[in-house]
């Protein structure tokens, strides 16, 4: 496994496939593995350190949204009790989710020793701050739409971690493939629970860890700062104001970051 943040209660791997995160989170209670993985080879280090550290305590699977990168590797985690939000549940359409696995798939040539399956939900989130105690752990989790239109937010008490999903990466620019007002709420959701003062780390779905509360409202102030710059872009057709803010931020990962501006952009004026 690549660990890019381990404490005693939290170990995050990163994957080589879009730098996609992975939590492990160890209580008395419960452990709790987020977003297991993509690809093979990492997601069977995950399994096998899952079963050395388990013991008795129950094991939970957190999805943070559908995206393909992110189910991949439910196959194989059947055993776990699955989280996921309302519209994971009962909304996505499954079967165009698993498709989107499997060309993925196809394209690299993976072949996985698991059956491809849509994660069934176990406790499904409804409500906004709806909270699940296992002994004395307690997640609470916060609607979180705009990137697609079935993520969450989850607090971790009282570790005071922030599983942040999609959102407030440090390597990439906000990716819409939903709602630029629905994403906006998600943010200023993001921001209010920051600056409570309880959340002590945040874990994005891609990028680094960060523990600096400066640095976690850095993050949604530059994702606000670019929704911004792309709505304005969609009226003036202006492109300038774009290529400064990704010199200015210095993301590395340029060409593939253009394209997904491009989609942002085609996704407002559609």
């Amino acid at each position: 496994m690549n660990i890019i943040y381990s404490r005693p209660f939290v170990r995050v791997t990163s994957s080589l496939m879009y730098r996609m995160n992975t939590s492990i989170i160890e209580t008395e209670d419960l452990l709790l593995l987020v977003d297991p993985g993509y690809l093979p080879s990492e997601i069977q280090a995950i399994r096998y350190h899952i079963d050395e550290i388990r013991d008795s305590r129950p094991l939970y699977l957190l999805f943070t949204h559908s995206d393909f990168d992110h189910i991949a590797g439910y196959g194989a985690f059947t055993d776990a009790i699955t989280i996921a939000g309302q519209a994971f549940a009962e909304q996505t359409d499954q079967e165009q989710a698993i498709r989107e696995v499997q060309l993925y798939d196809d394209e690299g040539y993976l072949d996985r020793p698991y059956d491809l399956l849509y994660p069934p939900v176990d406790y499904v989130i409804r409500e906004e701050g709806q909270t699940l105690h296992i002994g004395n752990t307690a997640l609470t989790f916060y609607i979180a739409h705009g990137h697609n239109p079935d993520g969450i937010l989850t607090v971790i008490e009282p570790l005071g971690l922030l599983i942040a999903g999609d959102y407030a990466s440090d390597i990439e620019f906000p990716f819409v493939y939903y709602s630029f007002p629905e994403y906006r709420e998600t943010l200023n959701t993001m921001q209010r629970l920051i600056k409570s003062g309880s959340i002590r780390v945040m874990i994005p779905g891609h990028g680094s860890v960060t523990e600096q509360q400066s640095e976690m409202e850095r993050r949604v102030r530059v994702s606000h700062d670019y929704l911004n710059l792309a709505e304005a872009e969609a009226e003036s057709g202006n492109q300038a104001p774009f290529e400064r803010f990704l010199e200015r931020q210095g993301y590395r990962y340029s060409l593939s970051l253009t394209r997904s501006h491009q989609n942002n952009i085609k996704l407002l004026r559609d």
